[in-house]
């Protein structure tokens, strides 16, 4: 991932990537520019899912992420 994000030059990174499966829950996120798709799938939902891992793990009583 990191080596494709590096080979993106700026008008890559700045292309407009339309998300039409978005649109009927999220109607702002019609469309994201290439790396801002990059950042909110790559970093933000895996982080969300961590988030979840954590509060499960919460209510089972076990310790979640050492921070």
């Amino acid at each position: 991932m990191k080596e494709y994000a590096d080979s993106l030059s700026e008008a890559d990174g700045a292309e407009m990537i339309p998300l039409p499966f978005f649109e009927p829950v999220y109607p702002m996120l019609d469309e994201m520019s290439r790396a801002e798709v990059l950042n909110f799938f790559c970093i933000g939902h895996t982080a969300e899912h961590l988030g979840e891992v954590q509060y499960i793990k919460g209510l089972l009583g076990k310790i979640g992420a050492p921070l």
